[in-house]
């Protein structure tokens, strides 16, 4: 027979790996996926960024995706979701090693919060390609190296978080405070902290810079994120709005709460609990459900320091949370399964009209047909493939141009896409 926590342990299991099927049977081309998936395309075939392609982000998460492009003969999107959920899988094992060897979990308890990290990942939108699972498994393993007093590897792994995505640079704030809060060696490992971050941004500025000739007032103004800032100014979500965008860490955080009681503002509890809420912050400005990701690491390890696996209340709360995240997951699957089959066939109806390869700009959210077409965006140095832009008619009159609605004083014919209105210009 089965203990409370052996039937728990593979209750979640069970769970966790019938929504990871669900995702991939079930997958659609997400909105920003194409994003970075065709920067991705564009590096494996040569293109560089900041030169050849204008990008708002750190590039970390394209490159590998590239290696992903080299791998395969033809464009699918489940593969490259299958890679992140690898990568999630990762940041789960390093997880479980962390609180096995550092926090003397048993290997059911470590199971346990690991499987939960992953349903936690998954119910924030990590169904979709994004970046905050990759940053997920930098920071874990910064945490990994910090207790291991690996303190050089544990800034490294932060500068590198930062490659991913430029939020990463908010991980920093937590982890200078536990060093503030340590008892020992203060200087020493401030040193070795920066100098590990530092030590990662210049691999990224040597490669770019030296060795791509990529100009370094150009890195700074396209990561400067000034263009996106002027889009999301127009966007500040009201309190609905965000709460939907947070509810996976607020849902999260009901378990802290019941674990911790009066103990949440405890020194040792102190900076993970900042950690966590700076990244909450983010979804004020943006309530984008990825983005809670981040501060994930931070509530795991809430859990971690004060685990009391004798207490009933807090196991059930921690169950029934991780029930809900799964629900909440597989309701968005299955709400929107049969959304990859009208891409595909969208695609097919598109490609009669404009051939394969076609140099086209694709406006809105059909910037899957990047993808699933291979089609060349003719403004990839201008814009890149952001899904949002400034420009008009005056910027495409040069331009092939799809678009799902029509261009101020640009002249298109109407063209209809598998019972949508359409609008091209060739």
């Amino acid at each position: 027979m089965f203990n409370k926590l052996q039937l728990s342990v593979l209750t979640t299991s069970l769970i966790f790996v019938v929504t990871i099927f669900l995702a991939i049977y079930y997958s659609h081309i997400s909105l920003d996926a194409p994003y970075y998936l065709s920067v991705s395309r564009d590096i494996a075939l040569g293109s560089v960024p900041y030169k050849d392609i204008y990008l708002s982000y750190t590039p970390l998460m394209m490159y590998l995706n590239a290696l992903v492009y080299l791998a395969i003969d033809q464009f699918n999107y489940k593969i490259f979701l299958g890679f992140q959920f690898f990568i999630m899988l990762i940041s789960q094992l390093i997880l479980f090693k962390l609180v096995v060897k550092y926090f003397k979990f048993s290997k059911l308890n470590a199971a346990l919060i690991s499987v939960i990290s992953g349903l936690a990942i998954l119910s924030a939108d990590g169904t979709y390609i994004n970046l905050e699972v990759y940053m997920f498994l930098t920071v874990i393993g910064a945490i990994y190296f910090y207790f291991g007093k690996h303190i050089f590897l544990t800034g490294f792994f932060l500068g590198i978080s930062f490659l991913f995505k430029q939020y990463g640079i908010l991980n920093f704030l937590p982890f200078y405070l536990l060093i503030l809060f340590s008892k020992d060696e203060f200087f020493n490992k401030l040193v070795s902290l920066s100098l590990g971050a530092i030590c990662s941004i210049i691999i990224f500025l040597f490669y770019f810079v030296v060795l791509e000739n990529v100009a370094l007032i150009a890195i700074l103004k396209q990561l400067s994120g000034y263009d996106y800032a002027q889009y999301a100014l127009l966007r500040s979500p009201d309190f609905i709005t965000w709460f939907l965008g947070a509810k996976v860490f607020l849902i999260l955080l009901l378990p802290a709460v019941v674990l911790l009681n009066k103990k949440l503002f405890l020194k040792q509890n102190l900076p993970w609990l900042i950690g966590a809420l700076i990244h909450l912050m983010l979804t004020f400005f943006q309530a984008f459900q990825h983005y809670v990701i981040l501060a994930f690491p931070y509530i795991f390890m809430l859990y971690a320091l004060n685990w009391k696996s004798s207490s009933s209340l807090f196991l059930k709360s921690l169950l029934a949370s991780s029930i809900t995240l799964a629900l909440l997951s597989n309701f968005r699957i299955l709400r929107y399964k049969h959304v990859y089959s009208h891409q595909i066939e969208t695609a097919e109806t598109a490609e009669k009209v404009i051939p394969k390869n076609a140099r086209i700009f694709l406006n809105g959210d059909i910037r899957y047909l990047y993808c699933v077409n291979n089609y060349k965006n003719p403004l990839k140095q201008e814009i890149g493939y952001s899904y949002f832009h400034f420009l008009t008619a005056e910027d495409f009159k040069d331009i092939n141009i799809l678009s799902p609605f029509p261009i101020e004083n640009l002249n298109t014919d109407a063209l209809e896409l598998v019972g949508k209105d359409f609008y091209l210009k060739l």
